[in-house]
């Protein structure tokens, strides 16, 4: 399905440009949620677009791009995590439009373990 060279080299290119080699002895900026800027936000939301291409993580590159533009390791994770909020909500709301316009059934029970 997909090159294996393409596989690799993108593997090659993540492993390389992880935070032990890009990040190394730099001054964290952004040490508390409220201290990030909308620019960062938006720039690091920009880092999930690194994600189309296949075996990158969303969150590794989330977590990549904000280590890269100055946050703690803990505050990248913790964006990451509510960057994940809308992308996995959005998900959903189209996989229940697909199953609706597919004309299935949901049982009551079905209905209520989505909802969960």
């Amino acid at each position: 399905m997909y090159d294996v060279k393409f596989l690799s080299g993108t593997s090659i290119v993540t492993r390389l440009s992880s935070t032990e080699y890009t990040c190394k002895g730099k001054i964290h900026v952004v040490k508390d949620i409220s201290e990030m800027s909308y620019k960062t936000a938006v720039l690091i939301g920009l880092f999930q677009v690194l994600s189309i291409v296949p075996g990158t993580s969303r969150s590794g590159a989330t977590i990549l791009g904000a280590i890269i533009l100055g946050c703690s390791r803990s505050i990248a994770a913790e964006f990451s995590f509510f960057l994940a909020i809308p992308v996995m909500f959005g998900v959903s709301i189209l996989k229940i439009g697909d199953f609706i316009l597919d004309k299935n059934v949901m049982l009551l029970s079905e209905f209520v373990l989505l909802i969960v």
